[in-house]
């Protein structure tokens, strides 16, 4: 039995952002926008993942399916010369469900330094590929709170329990510059925890993100 639903609905929003970002892309000043970089970088941005848990002993080493949910992403640095970013990087994957009379939602959180070079020119399409990697700390959360009564929760409680461990964390993606200073990107980065806890040892989520980039 599977501890985490599949949820469909972020699959389709991530696709249909990727239809609409392929049908505007024929006009030829969309994706050819000088890739300039300096000083300043932060981003933002939404898409789904897939994740893999394996549990810590109390729940006996219990490794769940590849399960999906959705991710959120905060990113933060500051361009090395011209070809690399030395920044702050944050992913979650996060999945809920109800089961009987209780809603179980669990969570992984990436926040890492991480490395990202840009090996393209930047004056072509080769410009908006970027590479990253990096490691910081991961959080893991199981929470569990009661549904409430006819559609109202006047006495609303929830049990936790949190988790750290180490992040690691690879990946890259590719930037559409559509405008001077802002970017739309494409991004699929690879999260590795462990954690070694009571209810959490380890796990991977793979999230594929949409966002905005802006250089100031």
């Amino acid at each position: 039995m599977n501890l985490f639903p599949r949820w469909g609905a972020g699959a389709r929003t991530v696709l249909g952002l990727l239809a609409l970002i392929l049908a505007i892309q024929p006009r030829p000043a969309f994706a050819l926008y000088e890739h300039v970089r300096d000083g300043w970088v932060a981003g933002i941005g939404i898409g789904f993942s897939k994740a893999k848990i394996t549990a810590g002993s109390k729940a006996n080493h219990f490794e769940t399916d590849w399960e999906e949910g959705t991710t959120p992403r905060l990113r933060l640095g500051h361009m090395l010369g011209k070809r690399a970013m030395l920044g702050y990087e944050q992913f979650q994957w996060v999945d809920e469900q109800g089961y009987g009379d209780a809603s179980v939602r669990i969570s992984m959180q990436t926040f890492g330094a991480a490395l990202t070079y840009f090996p393209g020119n930047p004056k072509s399409e080769t410009g908006g590929i970027y590479l990253r990697a990096g490691a910081g700390l991961s959080i893991a959360r199981l929470a569990v709170s009661p549904h409430a009564i006819g559609g109202v929760d006047s006495t609303h409680t929830e049990d936790h329990v949190d988790e750290g461990g180490t992040a690691y964390m690879v990946g890259g993606g590719y930037e559409f510059r559509v405008s001077k200073p802002c970017a739309v990107a494409l991004d699929i980065t690879a999260n590795y925890h462990t954690v070694g806890k009571e209810f959490f040892d380890k796990a991977w989520f793979i999230p594929v993100t949409f966002g905005l980039n802006w250089y100031f």
